[in-house]
């Protein structure tokens, strides 16, 4: 009795390791999406209000998971570049993400209202791009950690008991 309850934690496990594996694709997927309407947001802001870009990114960065340590540095009266550091710092980002942030953070608020706009426009096409292998890589490789993780515990579980 007791090996068939270990069996079944084992492959609980395997398919919850899967699970995780395949929700991080999705987490970053939905990072992606929320960054794109961020970028489209901040360049209507930009056009039409010429607000400051500190207070786009308070306005419209609520949605985005790595801005708690930039909000959290422009409190402390951080100036936006280094505030901006402590986002693309963030652990839920991969390398090709903060490559992304850099790009933006690096030239944001650094030209004139056409600058700007077009820096956006620039940084939404490179992030919709992303955005599509991202999603190729979510339908790709989502089923196949959650079956890896669901077939690895089986196989634990049969080796084991």
């Amino acid at each position: 009795m007791l090996k068939w309850i270990g069996a079944v934690f084992l492959l609980l496990a395997g398919a919850t390791a899967g699970y995780l594996e395949s929700k991080k694709l999705h987490d970053r997927v939905t990072r992606l999406k929320n960054f794109c309407i961020f970028l489209d947001n901040a360049a209507t802001e930009v056009s039409y209000e010429g607000m400051p870009v500190e207070e786009i990114c308070m306005r419209h960065g609520k949605s985005l998971d790595f801005m708690p340590p930039f909000f959290a540095a422009l409190k402390k009266g951080e100036p936006f570049p280094q505030a901006w550091k402590k986002a693309e710092a963030s652990p839920v980002l991969c390398e090709e993400d903060r490559e992304l942030l850099s790009q933006f953070g690096e030239g944001f608020g650094a030209s004139d209202t056409q600058g700007q706009l077009n820096h956006c426009s620039l940084c939404g096409s490179l992030t919709k791009k992303t955005l599509l292998k991202a999603e190729e890589d979510e339908k790709k490789k989502g089923k196949l950690y959650r079956m890896l993780g669901l077939f690895g515990g089986a196989a634990a579980a049969l080796l084991l008991c």
